[in-house]
């Protein structure tokens, strides 16, 4: 037989209020998550560009190292890295058989943030901070080393900097190079 502490366990006793409230909450949040991480699937997330860090990024510019590279230096956190990945994811889209396109984020101070330091220096005089995106030019051989072309940092403002079409401008401009590279050849 079973005590009365044990049935009185298994009898059915009506929510209160208050947990009906929280059981709301819990189910109306866990809706919420899973919305956001099914948007963040089908729109897209900065890991749709190739997400490198320190030591992976100079290893995969070298297997197209005749092309232009674009660096996209973030944080998750930064509303306005949240601004700028669209286009550029969309850039991506239209230029990747002839442009590298990556996705470095710093936040977490390791590689990313390495990466970032390195480079940092020889892009000359200017803002720092995210989101930021290096242009690198296109190399005649595996022997050079990577160069910057450009590095804006920022966006938007009166200087448009890291717009969609700020970007692209500079991407044209690093394809005639290429072009230019390649017939001097």
């Amino acid at each position: 037989m079973e005590n009365n502490e044990t049935q009185a366990v298994k009898q059915k006793t009506p929510l209160t209020k208050q947990e009906k409230v929280r059981r709301g909450l819990l189910i109306g949040i866990s809706s919420l998550v899973i919305v956001i991480i099914i948007l963040g699937l089908v729109i897209g997330s900065p890991y749709s560009i190739k997400k490198n860090d320190y030591e992976s990024f100079e290893a995969m510019t070298t297997e197209h190292y005749d092309r232009p590279t674009v660096l996209m230096m973030s944080k998750k956190s930064c509303p306005y890295c949240k601004k700028v990945y669209p286009g550029l994811s969309e850039l991506k889209d239209e230029y990747e058989d002839r442009v590298n396109f990556y996705y470095i984020d710093i936040h977490d101070g390791g590689e990313g943030t390495q990466l970032y330091n390195r480079y940092r220096p020889s892009a000359g005089a200017g803002k720092d901070g995210v989101p930021t995106v290096w242009y690198f030019r296109p190399r005649a051989s595996l022997d050079e080393d990577l160069s910057i072309y450009a590095k804006y940092t920022n966006y938007g403002g009166k200087d448009e900097l890291n717009t969609k079409g700020q970007i692209e401008g500079v991407i044209l401009k690093l394809l005639e190079l290429t072009e230019e590279m390649k017939s001097g050849e």
